[in-house]
């Protein structure tokens, strides 16, 4: 598990970076718009 947790940590970043960028560029959306 440990060696396995090392190649995680992308996921558990890449994931939540991913949805914010997504979630803030609609929130730049609604301000432009809004």
């Amino acid at each position: 598990m440990s060696v396995h947790k090392r190649h995680n940590w992308v996921m558990d970043i890449g994931l939540p970076a991913a949805f914010a960028l997504v979630w803030g560029s609609f929130a730049v959306l609604f301000r432009l718009f809004g």
